[in-house]
Parts: structure tokens; C-alpha cells; sequence
């Protein structure tokens, strides 16, 4: 999939069958209307201590989206639009028992994981 702004800001999002079946859509997307691309998947194994100092095996899950340049200018002239950085969410951080923790875990635990979440991705 592919995001392309439109000037009020909303986002819309296209497939690579849409952009195919309409050329017309094809050609404003590629002059550069282009702001970001969609969410990829990660996951990672990790270990993670526990409150009760037991450290555990879990295996995280999320979403990572690509930070986007910005655009001075369009070529129409018009103004251009701010970079973007990269995201990360965590959505899940799964036991070697298959029980999702992430909404246990404390603001510390998750600053650890997703620290090392934006190391797995790059």
C-alpha cells in the first residue's frame, strides 16, 4: 500500500492494484505526493526482568513505519510538506506460555523494549 496527502492533510491510502487500474492516480502519486509508506511487521525474541527480578523469554511484536523526506516545494509549485521520522509500536510482547504481557509491563520495560525494537529494525 501507498499514502499520498491530499491539502487538507487526510491521508489516503492505495494499493498497488488501484494505482495499476488507474493511471491517472499513478501519475499524482508518482510527482511526489508520496509522504510515507505503509506499516511493515516486526518481530524480535528478547528477555525482559520481571518485578519480582525473574527474568523471562518473550518474543515482541509490532509495526514500524519508514520516516518519509520532506518537500520543500512541489513541482506544481505549490509548498511541500515536513519530513517524517520512523515509528515503532509494540502491540504485543508474548510469553513462552503464548499469554500477552505488554499491558503489565511498566513504562521502564517498555522503554527497554522499544529502545531495542528501532536496534532490530535498523
Amino acid at each position: 500500500m501507498k499514502y499520498a496527502k491530499r491539502t487538507d492533510g487526510i491521508y489516503l491510502t492505495f494499493t498497488r492494484a488501484e494505482l495499476a487500474a488507474s493511471p491517472r492516480l499513478a501519475s499524482i502519486v508518482k510527482k511526489g505526493q508520496i509522504v510515507k509508506t505503509a506499516s511493515q511487521s516486526f518481530s524480535f525474541s528478547s528477555t525482559i526482568e520481571l518485578d519480582d527480578g525473574r527474568v523471562i523469554h518473550v518474543e515482541v511484536g509490532g509495526y514500524y513505519k519508514p520516516g518519509s523526506p520532506g518537500r520543500r516545494d512541489l513541482a506544481n509549485g505549490d509548498p511541500g510538506y515536513p519530513s517524517e521520522g520512523p515509528e515503532c509500536e509494540i502491540v504485543s510482547v508474548m510469553t513462552d506460555d503464548g499469554v500477552n504481557i505488554y499491558r503489565q509491563l511498566d513504562a521502564r520495560q517498555l522503554k527497554i523494549l522499544n529502545h531495542q525494537a528501532y536496534n532490530h529494525i535498523g
